[in-house]
């Protein structure tokens, strides 16, 4: 139900929603701060890059 007000929201305002860009990140330990939640700071270029194309084509439009 939390993940599909997302998906209703971005239907009623003609939003494009990005898929979950930490699907790949979070199950990469590696890229995770021991509290298993957040990203850490090796994760942040490949957060950037996999961000950077659905920001640029939202701004674009």
């Amino acid at each position: 139900m939390f993940t599909e007000v997302y998906h209703q929201l971005a239907d009623e305002f003609a939003i494009n929603l990005a898929p979950f860009f930490m699907q790949e990140i979070a199950a990469d330990k590696s890229l995770m701060q021991r509290d298993g939640i957040h990203p850490n700071e090796q994760a942040q270029d490949k957060i950037t890059q996999w961000m950077l194309p659905w920001i640029t084509q939202s701004i674009a439009e």
